[in-house]
């Protein structure tokens, strides 16, 4: 498992960051395309891709920021959609 920052940028004044894990930042990137334009539903909330600028992941050693491994969400790609599934 990889761990992660995520960077969610919504306008110009204000990022939010989210601590990720999944199996590898190729597999990270693919999810988060799949729902660019609708939901990206995680373990510890929702992200409206719809108002989302840019996203920006960075890998990252968790032992090194001093974060327990509880505070990383996962991707719930049952509760996630994309615009476009639901015409």
């Amino acid at each position: 498992m990889k761990y992660f920052i995520l960077y969610i940028s919504y306008s110009p004044d204000f990022t939010q960051e989210l601590y990720m894990k999944s199996k590898s930042m190729k597999h990270l990137l693919e999810r988060i395309g799949r729902y660019s334009n609708g939901c990206l539903a995680t373990s510890q909330g929702n992200i409206n891709t719809n108002q989302v600028l840019s996203i920006y992941a960075r890998e990252i050693n968790p032992s090194s920021l001093n974060l327990n491994k509880t505070k990383f969400a996962t991707i719930n790609e049952n509760k996630s959609y994309n615009a476009m599934d639901l015409a």
